[in-house]
């Protein structure tokens, strides 16, 4: 068994402990948000607002479900050749009739295993997943990719919360080559859309917007920008 943390999308904390062998595939990632200002931007922002106070910026509004994702992370470079991203969510809710979710282990699975299309998971209803480069045959960005996930269960926490976790990797390409992505990731009300409009106000959200900007990796692993050795 493989321990994996992240820092949620949402301010709250825990780890994630699932099985390496349910398909071959381990991945460990985190986004964190957040940093120390240094002495000289807080005596920078304490000069500039000296004649005016400052209004707080004003709190995101409470969802009935919090988003954590584990995989990608941001500026991460996934697989290799368009194939094997991870794509790792969580979503957790103390009130168990917002978040619906039942087990499946199926998916997108390579060959012989019958193929499956983008859309709505019967597993997991109110999911929405798109990325920003899938191609126009498996739908285009529009496209609900919830239905691809290969792994979804659930789990009641001590707390009594509910948590629905779903877990997505590639074995085609379809989605870009050595090209930058971004995944947006939610649950709404309901059965989530096969196609998901523009216009996400048409929808009921109940969970925060997990938004990743990330690299599709080219036919060798390259490692982001930050990791590159000077010249």
């Amino acid at each position: 068994m493989n321990a994996r943390a992240s820092t949620p999308v949402h301010p709250h904390m825990h780890t994630r402990t699932v099985s390496t062998g349910l398909v071959g595939v381990a991945a460990a990632a985190a986004i964190v948000v957040g940093g120390c200002g240094s002495s000289s931007s807080k005596s920078s922002a304490s000069t500039a607002t000296s004649g005016t106070p400052a209004l707080a910026p004003a709190a995101a509004p409470p969802t009935k479900v919090t988003g954590t994702v584990f995989s990608p992370e941001r500026g991460s470079f996934q697989g290799i050749s368009g194939k094997g991203m991870i794509v790792d969510l969580a979503f957790r809710s103390a009130d168990a009739a917002a978040i619906q979710g039942s087990f499946r282990l199926g998916g997108a699975l390579p060959s012989p295993a019958a193929a499956v299309k983008p859309g709505h998971n019967p597993a997991f209803p109110g999911l929405v997943v798109t990325l920003s480069t899938t191609a126009v045959g498996s739908g285009g960005p529009a496209a609900n990719l919830a239905n691809l996930f290969q792994i979804v269960s659930t789990s009641r926490q001590a707390d009594g919360s509910t948590e629905v976790w779903a877990t997505w990797t590639n074995a085609k390409p379809g989605f870009g080559i050595d090209v930058d992505s971004q995944l947006d990731a939610y649950t709404v009300t309901g059965d989530a859309p096969d196609v998901v409009p523009a216009d996400r106000s048409t929808m009921t959200l109940t969970s925060n917007l997990i938004t990743v900007p990330f690299h599709l990796a080219g036919p060798k692993p390259t490692p982001p920008p930050s990791m590159t050795a000077a010249p």
